[in-house]
């Protein structure tokens, strides 16, 4: 007997049992699908794959702030000011101690070449002062020698000027005028004066002073001072005055 079941397009028998609850389950599927859309499939609208959990934890991270707050650009920018407030500070603060280091440095290298410096003028010192008293030796002879003597000693006197120069020492002379200082000056004498425009000041040179290149003082110029005299022959201080001292 023929089979009368219907054929599928390959000429299969049609299960009709079967094929009507396979249509049943596809109707099914489609009523639940709202507006009729696609069977979601795991994409979004645009066709993007979705977003997952991992994902999202980290775009909540790296779109909020320290204290869990959405961060935003002016957030973001206000941390990125501060930090760098932060770090001029810092670079501020470094340049301050490289300059102090830097001064302390120098303090000490000059305290250093003072000191040695001392210690050197302290170990010359004997030597400088023989050579000033050589000095006011000559000076003495050329005073009461004779011309063609003056000359020879004067040369002399030059050479040793000449050799304390090259060690650092200098002399000097006040000029007669200038005002008593008794920080280089030594007064040798009072010379009574009735012109009070010359009182305290130099009225002759004793004796050169000396001093070191820096004008550290080694010996002070001997001087005679004038002093104004009273109508009674006492000096301006009462003290009475010898002419010519």
């Amino acid at each position: 007997m023929p089979d009368e079941r219907p054929h599928a397009a390959d000429g299969l028998p049609i299960d009709a049992e079967a094929e009507s609850s396979r249509v049943a389950s596809a109707t099914a599927a489609r009523a639940a699908e709202p507006d009729g859309s696609a069977p979601d499939d795991g994409r979004d609208a645009d066709g993007a794959e979705p977003v997952s959990a991992l994902d999202s934890e980290r775009l909540e991270v790296s779109t909020t702030g320290e204290d869990g707050a959405p961060d935003t650009d002016i957030d973001a920018i206000e941390r990125l000011t501060d930090a760098l407030g932060a770090l001029d500070e810092r670079l501020a603060e470094s340049q301050r101690l490289l300059a102090h280091q830097t001064e302390l440095a120098d303090r000490l290298h000059a305290e250093n070449q003072r000191l040695r410096a001392g210690e050197l003028r302290a170990a010359q010192l004997p030597l400088v002062r023989d050579l000033m008293r050589m000095h006011d030796d000559i000076g003495r002879l050329v005073a009461a020698s004779t011309e063609e003597a003056d000359t020879d000693l004067t040369i002399m006197r030059a050479s040793l000027l000449d050799a304390l120069a090259r060690n650092g020492v200098e002399t000097f002379e006040p000029t007669v005028g200038d005002t008593f200082d008794p920080h280089t000056h030594t007064a040798r004498g009072v010379v009574a004066t009735a012109d009070p425009a010359l009182d305290r000041c130099v009225a002759a040179v004793v004796r050169a002073g000396f001093m070191w290149e820096d004008k550290a003082l080694i010996r002070a110029a001997d001087v005679r001072v004038h002093r104004l005299e009273q109508s009674n022959g006492d000096s301006a201080d009462g003290r009475t005055t010898e002419h010519g001292q």
